[in-house]
């Protein structure tokens, strides 16, 4: 093997990351088994020592991989999950990062000492409405309702378990004296912070603060959004290429001063880690920080680096020890954005530069530019997969805009760091000033830029409708067939335009199709939040669940729509109100219908208060009854095939009409034994799900939203 760290690491991480996002841990078992074999078939059948220890090399490190992340699953992560989900706790706790801001509630994320006053430590995930009055390594004490945690970020963190707090949570604040020596990081990076929001406006200073420190929450979620649209989020994501700016600009001002080659490589290692430090040690950046390391540590012993093995050496030190890390999503875009510019940029590159012999006065700038060009392309083609997987769309402008704003983002980052430096010495304080202007039009340059593209139709395609799993077919087919072609540079043209017609055929006449399409979805909020959409109209007619899936709903939500015809509000739980609050806010809506039990509130504008019975129609053909009962309200949504039953609230079922009975799908916030033997439909609990039996044909909504038409 010649690059035996990127086959074993690469691997390792790759059959980890695929156990994750399979939850089944018996599927680590089956892949163990299965590479356990293919090592022993490899080693008696295969005669080519070279491709005879690649496979043995693959075999065994997958087989490695599916014990060790099937052993943590069952010995670490479930145990504690089983242990404390869905039970109030007392725990005793240090606060060990800084807390962030996250729509409209505030991130802690804690380290347990005591759990009901017996020594454990674990991390939990804990999100508030108000903001706690406590610093980074204080410790507090509280009371928390735990559940098992499903931000995947937090998961990459070790956190297992998440809580959230109202705006009545009581807890016990103990000042610390003795902080780590990351906590002098963190106040760095808050000096940092400050320094930007001083010198500039809010919305450049909340850009600067992304690029530069990692603080992408500083965004409002709109802007966030327009980055994901474009397809360019990468940008605001505190990555490598943020890392080799500011290693480079280092370099470049040390190298005329520090001769020793190993002493200039020792300093670059160290400014490479205080990086990762003040960026809250990022998966991405830890990633690009060890691939760097690497290469400077040969360059002290007089070795060249590979990239390759580099990469493999940063998989294997961030999953070893961490095997849950790969649930991280930066973290797989970093390292599958970085294994393809490393597998097709410079050849692209060189490719392209071929068409080019000519040139002489002009060839370094326009290799420049095809480099950027090739670097953009290979990122963003071998993070497709995963945009399609997680993200579920593809911007049509990614590549455009990659190629376009990279460099100047690159000159924001250098530009926003010389201006914190020299801000934070106050006797040159000043010449921060014109480095903070030169970031204030550059801010402006990529947002109103990053803007204008995500307000274009059909910037990006919606991975997630039929045609584009058609296309995307047709694609693989496409590339496969290409390998057998002789005139290959022909053939890519042709694949191309052939590509790009049977995308563009396809949304045409599936948007044709779906404005005569009326579709129901429900969201896996952990209550009842549904939406029903017919062409432009579009209803949410139940909003309820978990408070800390608010605003990540609200994003599915907009991608169907900005504007509401009917929000209708069922229930007056304070989740409930919550839910209404924020979509009042992100949304505009003809009609708010917000039920008030006890009759306390007048009407007022677009918001109308019921207790009473009464009928809307969502859309032409889809007719919402809905009734206020004893305990709660329900629904009955009828179009002229399909009708569909909503529950909320605390109702007795037995209470319901006959007439409602056999509606074909019935939807409840909770499972109750009666609901299956009244009701004829087919049951679906979006909510609290304990008493259905593991064999029952009951669909309860936890992890994935879901989606059906009622035509």
């Amino acid at each position: 093997m010649k690059r035996p760290f990127a086959l074993i690491g690469i691997t390792y991480l790759s059959v980890q990351a695929a156990l994750f996002y399979f939850q089944q841990i018996y599927i680590a078992a089956v892949v163990a088994v299965v590479c356990f074999v293919g090592a022993v078939v490899s080693l008696f059948t295969l005669k080519n020592k070279s491709i005879r220890h690649t496979a043995l090399g693959f075999c065994i490190t997958a087989a490695f991989a599916s014990v060790i992340f099937g052993g943590y699953s069952a010995l670490v992560r479930q145990p504690i999950t089983e242990k404390y989900s869905d039970k109030d706790i007392y725990v005793t706790a240090t606060v060990i990062e800084q807390p962030t801001r996250k729509y409209d509630y505030y991130k802690y994320l804690i380290e347990t000492e005591q759990i009901n006053k017996k020594s454990e430590r674990l991390r939990i995930n804990l999100s508030t409405i108000s903001e706690i009055n406590v610093e980074e390594f204080d410790r507090i004490s509280c009371v928390l309702s735990v559940k098992e945690c499903e931000q995947n970020s937090m998961i990459a963190d070790g956190a297992f378990l998440q809580a959230s707090a109202d705006k009545n949570f009581a807890y016990i604040v103990k000042a610390s004296d003795n902080k780590p020596l990351y906590y002098n990081a963190i106040k760095l990076r808050k000096s940092f912070a400050n320094s930007l929001n001083n010198l500039m406006s809010n919305d450049s200073a909340s850009l600067c603060r992304a690029v530069l420190l990692g603080e992408k929450s500083a965004l409002s979620q709109d802007v966030q959004n327009d980055f994901t649209r474009c397809g360019v989020s990468f940008l605001i994501v505190v990555s490598g290429m943020h890392l080799a700016i500011i290693c480079s600009f280092v370099f470049f001002c040390i190298k005329g001063i520090i001769r020793s080659r190993a002493l200039r490589s020792l300093i670059m290692i160290l400014c490479a880690f205080a990086f990762m430090a003040v960026s809250g040690f990022s998966p991405s950046v830890v990633r690009a920080g060890i691939m760097l390391a690497v290469v400077y540590s040969g360059k002290m012993f007089m070795r060249n680096g590979d990239s390759l093995n580099s990469l493999g050496i940063a998989a294997l030190i961030l999953t070893v020890p961490n095997p849950v890390a790969v649930a991280d999503v930066g973290m797989l875009l970093s390292f599958t954005a970085t294994l393809g510019i490393i597998l097709w940029a410079q050849g692209m590159t060189a490719f392209i530069m071929g068409k080019f012999t000519k040139l002489n006065r002009l060839k370094k700038p326009v290799e420049f530019i095809v480099n950027l060009f090739s670097v953009s392309v290979s990122a963003a083609v071998w993070t497709m997969p995963f945009s399609v997987l997680l993200f579920g769309k593809v911007s049509l402008f990614s590549i455009l805009l990659s190629v376009v704003l990279s460099p100047v983002v690159s000159v924001l980052v250098a530009c926003a760091l010389l201006t914190v430096i020299f801000n934070g010495i106050g006797a040159i304080g000043f010449i921060a000033y014109p480095f903070a202007f030169v970031c204030e039009w550059l801010s402006r340059f990529v947002l109103a830029v990053v803007g204008a593209i995500s307000g274009i139709p059909f910037s990006y395609v919606n991975a997630r409708k039929p045609y584009f799993y058609i296309w995307l077919g047709l694609a693989a087919v496409m590339v496969v067939a290409g390998c057998f072609v002789k005139n290959r540079a022909g053939y890519a043209v042709k694949s191309a335009v052939v590509s790009l017609c049977v995308l563009t055929l396809g949304f045409g006449i599936y948007s044709v199709i779906d404005v005569r399409n009326t579709e129901l979805n429900i969201y896996a909020t952990g209550g009842n939040t549904v939406m029903i959409r017919r062409g432009k109209n579009c209803s949410v007619i139940s909003c309820d669940g978990d408070f800390a899936k608010i605003y990540s709903t609200v994003s599915d939500v907009k991608e169907d729509t900005d504007k509401l015809d009917f929000l209708i509000v069922p229930t007056d739980r304070e989740s409930s109100a919550a839910y209404a609050d924020i979509i009042q806010r992100k949304f505009d809506e003809s009609d708010v219908l917000i039920y008030d039990s006890k009759g306390e509130f007048s009407d007022r504008e677009n918001v109308k208060y019921f207790n009473r019975n009464f009928t809307v129609y969502l859309n032409e053909n889809t007719k919402d009854e809905i009734v206020c009962a004893e305990g709660g309200v329900y629904q009955y949504i009828s179009t002229d095939n399909t009708a569909v039953l909503l529950f909320d609230g605390e109702l007795d079922f037995n209470k319901i009409p006959e007439k409602y009975r056999k509606a074909d799908y019935v939807i409840a916030d909770k499972f109750s034994k009666d609901i299956k033997s009244l009701f004829s439909g087919k049951v679906i609990v979006t909510g609290n799900g304990e008493g259905i039996e593991e064999n029952s044909d009951i669909i309860w909504i936890q992890d994935d939203n879901m989606a059906f038409a009622l035509n």
